[in-house]
């Protein structure tokens, strides 16, 4: 999943998780992405 954001370059991605909060990621943090797309699903995913 992150190695097709990576195929995009440099973006930046805002994320509105389901507690409100605002989660900005980029093509440089894929950690990030994936923290902050568990913390809006609620579980963990699997790559």
């Amino acid at each position: 999943m992150v190695d097709a954001f990576n195929r995009f370059g440099t973006w930046a991605l805002p994320i509105v998780t389901l507690d409100g909060n605002v989660v900005s990621v980029g093509s440089t943090a894929p950690e990030q992405i994936a923290a902050a797309l568990t913390q809006a699903m609620g579980k963990p995913i699997n790559s």
